[in-house]
Formats: C-alpha cells, sequence, structure tokens
C-alpha cells in the first residue's frame, strides 16, 4: 500500500530485537530489525526475509511530517524521540534521505498497545517550534494471519514427500498450510499459513524438535514489523535510498 509524499516501502539480515526479552540477534520473524539489501548480493529464496516479533498486536506505525527537513538526521530522530516517547515504547524511526536533505514523512514503530493512537493525539499540537502532523499507517489486515515461512533444519535427506508430511503435522495448529516448496539444495522448505495469530503461533515453533532436529522457522512475507525494511544501493560518492512500502 502506497501512500503519496513518500518513496515507496514491505524485513533480513542485520539485527532484530525480540519482544519479550528485547535482546538483540539475526534478522527472525519473532524479532525485528533493519533490512539491510546489497543489490550485488545474491541469496537464496529463505534468506530474503522481512519478519518481526510475538504479540504481533502490540506493534503500531504512524507517519509524522512537520518537521525541518533540512536539520541533520540525528537531530531530527531526537526531536521525533522527545516528542512521541510519552505515548509509549518506540522500536524504531525511520526518515529517509538522500545525498542532500531528508525526506519530509518519518515513519515511527511502536510497541506496546494504544500507543499508536496516543500518537496521533499529538497531531496539530506545539512542541516547542513546531507542530508534528500526524496520520495512521496501519499494516494490512491480513499482517501476521496470513503468511509464507521457510523452514530449515530438518532431516533434508528425507523425500520431499516426507518432509512435507512431517512439517504438516509439525505446523498444523498454526493454520491452514499451502503451496509446500521445498528445496533439496538450500535444505529450505517455504509454505503458506493462514490463520488467527498465525504468526505468533509459527514462531512459537522456532527451535523446536522436528524429528530428533532442531527446526529454524522465518517469515518471509507478511509478518507484522516493528523494525522498517531498509534497502541502500551502492553508488559512488552517494548514497540512494530505496525504500519498498508493503
Amino acid at each position: 500500500m502506497d501512500r503519496p509524499g513518500l518513496p515507496g516501502t514491505s524485513i533480513a539480515t542485520s539485527s532484530m530485537v525480540h519482544l519479550s526479552s528485547m535482546r538483540v540477534t539475526e534478522i527472525h520473524p519473532l524479532r525485528f530489525s533493519p533490512n539491510i539489501d546489497i543489490n550485488t548480493s545474491v541469496l537464496p529464496e529463505c534468506a530474503i526475509t522481512t519478519s518481526l516479533p510475538s504479540i504481533a498486536r502490540n506493534v503500531g506505525r504512524i507517519i509524522v511530517k512537520g518537521y525541518d527537513a533540512k536539520l541533520p538526521h540525528d537531530d531530527v530522530e531526537s526531536a521525533l524521540r522527545k516528542v512521541f516517547s510519552s505515548c509509549g515504547e518506540i522500536n524504531d524511526i525511520f526518515i529517509c534521505e538522500t545525498e542532500y536533505r531528508l525526506y519530509s514523512d518519518a515513519i515511527i514503530y511502536f510497541i506496546g498497545e494504544g500507543a499508536a493512537e496516543k500518537a496521533l493525539q499529538l497531531s496539530g499540537s506545539d512542541v516547542g517550534g513546531w507542530k508534528p502532523i500526524v496520520t495512521p499507517y496501519p499494516f494490512p489486515e491480513t499482517a501476521g494471519r496470513s503468511l509464507i515461512v521457510c523452514v530449515t533444519g530438518y532431516d533434508n535427506s528425507l523425500s520431499k514427500i516426507k518432509i512435507e508430511r512431517a512439517l504438516r503435522q509439525h505446523f498444523s495448529s498454526c493454520g491452514r498450510l499451502r503451496d509446500f516448496d521445498i528445496s533439496k539444495k538450500f535444505a529450505s522448505a517455504e509454505f503458506g499459513i493462514v490463520g488467527e495469530d498465525a504468526q505468533d503461533k509459527v514462531m512459537e515453533l522456532d527451535g523446536s524438535d522436528m524429528g530428533g532436529r532442531e527446526i529454524h522457522v522465518k517469515v518471509t512475507s507478511g509478518a507484522v514489523t516493528a523494525v522498517h525494511t531498509r534497502r541502500y544501493r551502492s553508488i559512488p560518492n552517494r548514497r540512494a535510498c530505496k525504500v519498498q512500502r508493503c
């Protein structure tokens, strides 16, 4: 869903934070982090992820305008944190920038029930020399409920039929499973899951035992995310920001 005034935007490498423990670790659906996408990199299907944490319903986001886009990035981010920290826990602030200046839109991700709604109430108020214009930026209705997941760590010596059978049994409590794509080359399986709170249920199985092997689960599409996707292109003497909005 694109919004006018912002470059395009929909998470994977770098670090992600687990909602329950808030510790930083590698990219993961039950965890969140900026997505660094180097154009020259070639990654297997499962490695290209976007994801987040548990308790997905407690994540909210807003779009903020009204700040001075000529100021340095750190000054604007600091001002935004000062204004909106009273609304709830700020997990990420994304401000796209070019070589010359910032964009006029910032996206703020909150963790905490009702935090984004509280932030909306500050729209138009004087916060010390400027007035923020706050608009909602909700996740798609299907986010967290209609997913594509990638699973690794299982016994890849089994036939594709047996692997799919084992995965269906292991993930049966998460929702309706469909469209299995099992790669013997990458020792990974991708499939869709549709169901209420599917994201939370799926990520509870990350690190679980399946047939004597510890499996690893990533949500590659459809997750609620608490950190904005960042994509960078390597250009001599400049950095171009290209953001894909979900």
